[in-house]
C-alpha cells in the first residue's frame, strides 16, 4: 500500500523536545526523507544534515510545517523571544504558537 496523497504532501516538519522520543535541545525543523508504510524517515537540515529520526505516519500530519515557513525562518518561531513597546510599557515572552500568519 503507497503512503496517502496527504502524506506524499509532507515535506517538512517541526520537531519539539516535549514530543520526541529521541532527544533534542530545542525545536527544529526536520526533512521527510522517506515515507513508509511503519513511519516517516527525517534528516536534519541546515547544521544538523547527519542528524536522522524516524516517526509516525499520524505525527508527520500533525507536525507538518510549509516549505515556506522553513525557508523564511531561519528556526523555528516557536519558543522565540518578544518584546511589545506600548506607550512607555514593554511586555515580555515568548511565541507560544504559530499558525502560519499570526503568532500567539
Amino acid at each position: 500500500m503507497a503512503p496517502s496523497a496527504t502524506l506524499q504532501a509532507v515535506k517538512f516538519v517541526l520537531l519539539l523536545p516535549e514530543l520526541m522520543e529521541q532527544a533534542i535541545d530545542e525545536p527544529m525543523y526536520a526533512k521527510v526523507s522517506r515515507r513508509m508504510r511503519s513511519g516517516v524517515a527525517l534528516c536534519g537540515i541546515r547544521g544538523e544534515r547527519e542528524r536522522k529520526w524516524k516517526i509516525t505516519i499520524e505525527q508527520a500530519l500533525a507536525w507538518a510545517v510549509s516549505e515556506e515557513e522553513v525557508e523564511t525562518n531561519l528556526s523555528p518561531l516557536i519558543r522565540a523571544p518578544v518584546v511589545i513597546l506600548c506607550d512607555d510599557h514593554f511586555m515580555h515572552g515568548q511565541v507560544a504558537a504559530c499558525d502560519g500568519t499570526s503568532l500567539r
